[in-house]
């Protein structure tokens, strides 16, 4: 029932008065309902829509964080989705603010927000660039990639030169080679302290300013020698004791190693700024003040809507009051009513909206259990309504920050000024393990473990007396205290704040346990074996230049100890890769059983170790030694039913003040352990100055490399073709390709006479990359003439160790516009065994371009093909020389069935290289191997003249096995 009708019944006398009375109260009510209503439905539209922009934004910031922490090309996509995806949420605001001539402010801060958004976009664009293309990331890649790298290897090849062709019986050159030599080692220390100066800029081995000035102030040192050094044999070369080549190499190395050193000072520039990686600076000075205009536009907008909520009570209020004011006139005029009119105005009007107007108040003091009465008229029903649904939505808005509070990845801390927690979010909780309830109101040190407890309050009055802010506004880090006693160190970031005239604090924290961890791994990785744990050569190598420096300071003369396994390929070879392993950490324990704790021992690579002594007499070195070699020599492998007896060679150096000018300590050991070798193995030979003539042996390959170098700068190699038929077509299936070695007299060299000194001297990836960019221009012309041609390329280790192996395939493959389907790539089987790790990732890396996958030289050692599970291979090859002795005994044919059956059984094509007999051939095919190579394996004529089959490296004598089969 209405107050109108109430009047009327109550007192017909002043029907006209309480008329006009009620016409007057109902309009400014229906007005004031109506207002109402609309606003509310205003401001429900725009608040649905601005929850959605909330979470949207919320994700949007997680996703940028998620893809700093760790960049990758799915990444960024997701992350520009999600920001396209806020720019959805905004339109729709944008939709439901069609009424700008209502709400021009609203309009304007929706458009305020767009534009905000727009400029998110593209600077997560640019991030999205700059950390998915490393040399924008750091500027200083390009220079190091196009200048330092190319120089470094130029100049090592300058000093070999330089070494390799001195004449070995002029006593002159021993001399100059001496002055080579030590150049040599004076350049590996500029390269080591190069890499330090680079590698610690990310602060792995401590401060990275300290560990950075130390390393340029050591590369500088060293750089310092080797200038001398050139100077004095310019000298030499000024009195003519240099030959042709030592002089040109000179002169060469005079003006690289100038280069490299403005490089590096240009390089060491950058890597001191502050600009070294633009990924930080454009977060902190692009992004993230992106966002946090986005922000506050959002709170704009919301604290916009919480004003015009304020309004619309203000608005009623006013109403209620202006309709108070007209009663109390009307009842000042007519003070004869009866008793009853009075007490229905105050029951059914005056009351409730009283009660609305305290439970305002109520609400503006933070009180939340309000209570209303209950309506009894529509108007007032109304207004209550929509007083609580006011109520509703300021109370959402709070739960809203609320959420936004707990849910974010960072403990937020708040204490005021006399350090008590007077904020304590849940991700707090989690890192601590307190309730929020069990520390506000505590003081913030409960959380500091000493010295820091103590202290922590004399840091507030400090700064409150004298304003010096020591961490306030910037970031670092401290141990902390759990709940349950126990240490773990944080990152801290403290802003403060003033409240009503109050002083408080804010912290920001977070567990870096992880962070802390990481840097351990990555420093354990970089200096150790991954197979034994020992020391790996880089870091041995450092470490025998820091022993050096010391005994040439008048320091304890040191020891070296290079040892080699004797019968270690015997294993490898007999019981395959898994008990090679086994011998080496074997071997390591004992090794580690009989050293002593100060001593260091390091696996070189293979199965070569070596152990350095310090602070040992001469007259024990041999002693140590012999103790070492008994304990190798007492250790028997049992596998298999095989009892082998492994044995070593030890080769003895010995440096002290007066040794210091011989060769290099390892070269010394290393030519001590090959003079044991040579003498019988299983025993010691300690180095004297005369077995420096023993060098020439390792020259020799040395000059081989040289050679290698030479031909690959002059073009010297020559590209061969080997047909592989496909049993089952009995077509060419696709063209082995070879690189063979001009021996400079008509003949060729192939692989297996250069192949190790390639290794060794790490050639074999750019033999590779001559292969593969050749192979790649000859398949290019074969296939306008016959589109189906293949070719198989075989990959070294070498090349598989390169980060940018895949570029530069996929680089040399898109310049001659050829399908991915032409190229199978093989790996030999040993070093797919030796370095699984890293030919796995670039063999899924090719498989995922569509490249076939091959492993080659499957033998006897192969027999267990858990591995090649590992790999996307679709071939495997059993090697030649299993092959060659198909025929000559039953064994032979029972060892190729097998490897064929396990083959088939691991889903693999097997083929079989080296089948060079008609018997060979149709025992491989009753064998079921799928494809074939050698003497004896020759399509169908007609097949062959049907196909366009290259001329180089392939033989032209028929056959008739694949016919007959």
């Amino acid at each position: 029932m209405s107050f109108r009708t109430r009047l009327i019944a109550i007192a017909m006398l002043f029907v006209i008065g309480i008329g006009f009375l009620t016409l007057v109260t109902e309009t400014q009510l229906q007005s004031l309902a109506d207002n109402n209503h609309r606003n509310q439905l205003h401001q429900h539209q725009h608040r649905q829509a601005l929850d959605q922009i909330f979470w949207a934004l919320n994700g949007t910031h997680e996703a940028i964080n998620r893809f700093s922490r760790d960049p990758s090309l799915p990444g960024g996509e997701a992350l520009l989705l999600q920001v396209h995806a806020l720019r959805s949420q905004i339109e729709r605001l944008m939709i439901h603010d069609g009424a700008t001539e209502e709400h021009p402010q609203m309009a304007q801060m929706v458009a305020r927000l767009a534009g905000d958004q727009r400029h998110l976009q593209n600077t997560v664009q640019l991030l999205v660039e700059t950390l998915n293309d490393p040399s924008k990331r750091f500027p200083a890649m390009n220079l190091m990639a196009t200048e330092m790298f190319p120089l470094r290897r130029d100049i090592n090849m300058a000093i070999a030169l330089a070494i390799g062709l001195g004449s070995l019986t002029d006593p002159q050159q021993w001399h100059i080679r001496e002055q080579f030599y030590r150049l040599q080692h004076n350049w590996e220390q500029v390269v080591i302290a190069t890499r330090k100066f680079i590698a610690n800029r990310s602060g792995v081995f401590g401060s990275a300013g300290t560990s950075m000035e130390q390393d340029f102030s050591d590369q500088r040192q060293y750089t310092q020698q080797i200038e001398a050094r050139l100077a004095r044999l310019q000298q030499e070369d000024e009195r003519g004791n240099l030959n042709l080549q030592q002089s040109a190499s000179l002169e060469q190395l005079i003006e690289q190693v100038a280069r490299f050193d403005a490089a590096f000072l240009e390089t060491a520039e950058i890597y001191r700024s502050t600009n070294w990686r633009m990924d930080e600076p454009l977060m902190s000075s692009e992004v993230e003040p992106a966002m946090a205009r986005l922000w506050e536009t959002l709170l704009l907008i919301d604290e916009h809507l919480n004003e015009e909520a304020v309004e619309g009570m203000q608005e009623a209020q006013k109403v209620a009051e202006r309709t108070s004011l007209f009663l109390w006139l009307f009842l000042a005029v007519a003070a004869l009513v009866s008793l009853s009119f009075i007490w229905v105005y105050n029951a059914i009007i005056r009351r409730p909206m009283m009660h609305v107007v305290s439970a305002l108040d109520a609400m503006a003091s933070g009180a939340e259990n309000l209570q209303i009465p209950r309506a009894r008229t529509d108007e007032t029903a109304r207004l209550i309504h929509a007083f609580q649904l006011m109520r509703r939505q300021v109370i959402a808005r709070q739960q809203r920050l609320q959420s936004i509070l707990d849910n974010t990845t960072d403990g937020i801390i708040t204490i005021d000024d006399q350090g008590s927690i007077e904020v304590f979010n849940q991700a707090a909780e989690r890192l601590f393990g307190f309730r929020s309830a069990e520390v506000v109101g505590k003081n913030v040190s409960l959380l500091m473990p000493e010295p820091d407890r103590s202290q922590h309050d004399a840091y507030i009055k400090r700064y409150l007396d004298s304003g010096e802010a020591r961490v306030i506004g910037s970031e670092f880090e401290r141990m902390a205290c759990r709940k349950n006693g126990s240490l773990f160190p944080v990152s801290i970031k403290i802003a403060t704040l003033v409240l009503d005239d109050k002083q408080f604090f804010t912290a920001i924290t977070a567990d870096i346990s992880e962070r802390r961890e990481l840097i351990e791994r990555l420093k354990h990785l970089a200096e150790r074996d991954p197979l034994t744990g020992l020391y790996n050569r880089r870091y041995f190598t450092e470490e025998l230049g820091r022993a050096q420096q010391r005994v040439k300071r008048g320091g304890s003369p040191i020891a070296l100890l290079f040892i080699d396994l004797d019968n270690f390929k015997y294993v490898n070879d007999t019981l395959g890769h898994p008990a090679g392993d086994q011998v080496l950490l074997d071997v390591t324990g004992i090794f580690k059983e009989r050293a002593r704790a100060g001593d260091l021992i390091a696996r070189l690579g293979g199965d070569e170790f070596a152990i350095l002594l310090y602070d040992v007499a001469e007259s024990e070195t041999l002693r140590v030694a012999e103790d070492f070699r008994k304990r190798i020599a007492d250790y028997v492998l049992e596998a298999d039913g095989y009892r082998i007896d492994i044995g070593c060679s030890i080769g003895q150096a010995f440096i002290d003040e007066a040794r210091l000018d011989l060769l290099d300590p390892i070269k010394q050991a290393d030519i001590a352990c090959h003079l044991a070798k040579k003498g019988g193995k299983n025993r010691i030979h300690q180095f004297q100055p005369e077995d420096a003539q023993q060098s020439q042996a390792l020259d020799f390959e040395l000059g081989w490399a040289n050679r290698i170098r030479q031909a690959l700068q002059h073009d010297q190699f020559r590209l061969h073709l080997h047909p592989v038929l496909e049993v089952k077509s009995g077509r060419v299936h696709r063209y082995q390709v070879e690189a063979r070695l001009e021996d400079g007299a008509g003949g060729e060299i192939g692989k297996e006479q250069y192949g190790k000194p390639a290794e060794r001297f790490d050639l074999m990836a750019d033999i590779d990359r001559w292969t593969l960019e050749q192979a790649a221009a000859r398949l290019q012309a074969l296939r306008r003439t016959e589109a189906n041609t293949r070719f198989a390329i075989r990959l070294s280790a070498q090349t598989a160790s390169q980060p940018d192996a895949l570029e530069r395939i996929r680089d040399i493959l898109e310049r001659h516009q050829l399908p991915a389907s032409a190229i199978l790539f093989e790996f030999l089987e040993e070093d797919v065994v030796q370095n699984i790790a890293k030919i796995k990732l670039l063999t899924v890396e090719l498989n995922a371009l569509g490249h076939t996958i091959s492993v080659v030289g499957i033998g006897l050692s192969s027999l267990r093909f858990g591995y090649l599970r590992q790999l996307p291979v679709e071939l495997i090859r059993i090697d030649k020389e299993v092959i060659g002795n198909l025929g000559k005994d039953n064994y032979s044919a029972l060892l190729v069935k097998f490897i064929i059956d396990a083959g088939h059984a691991f889903y693999k094509n097997v083929g079989a290289e080296g089948a060079d007999t008609d018997r060979a051939v149709e025992m491989l095919i009753g064998f079921k191997a799928d494809c074939l190579q050698g003497a004896a394996a020759h399509p169908l004529p007609h097949v062959a003249e049907g196909s366009t089959a290259p001329q180089a490296g392939a033989s032209n004598r028929g056959s008739a096995i694949l016919h007959r089969k």
